[in-house]
């Protein structure tokens, strides 16, 4: 059952991003809950798999120190790939509006702030729903 909870905190972290944005008062769209947003769904639900698998497997376990090296992949992907990808659009999109092509979205990475925001919750909400079944 304790496989189910890394999915329950990217469920939850997407019901924050939602909360965020009403007391924001700003619009709600799909791209905000793909690219980018506080906090870092990614960061929370590899932060979880990685609490998930060390508490249950141990913390020196060859499986923990996998999940631990693909949780770390994805959080710089969520920081570093994802902004240079973001970089890159904005520049094409300069080119594109001389050229009257369509426009490239630009908000595709996680600033660090929201990828620290998300592995505290990814771990938190796993501690607990762990206490809790």
């Amino acid at each position: 059952m304790t496989y189910l909870i890394p999915l329950i905190v990217f469920g939850l972290g997407q019901i924050v991003k939602i909360a965020i944005k009403l007391v924001q008062r700003r619009p709600i769209a799909l791209r905000h809950m793909l690219y980018g947003g506080m906090p870092s769904t990614h960061a929370a639900i590899v932060a979880s798999l990685a609490t998930v698998v060390g508490l249950r497997e141990g913390f020196y376990s060859t499986v923990f120190g996998i999940t631990l090296i693909f949780s770390t992949i994805v959080i710089y992907d969520a920081i570093q790939l994802r902004a240079i990808v973001g970089q890159h659009s904005a520049i094409l999109n300069k080119l594109q509006a001389e050229g009257n092509g369509p426009s490239l979205p630009q908000i595709v990475g996680h600033s660090y702030s929201q990828v620290f925001a998300g592995v505290i919750f990814g771990i938190a909400v796993s501690l607990l729903l762990l206490v809790w079944w």
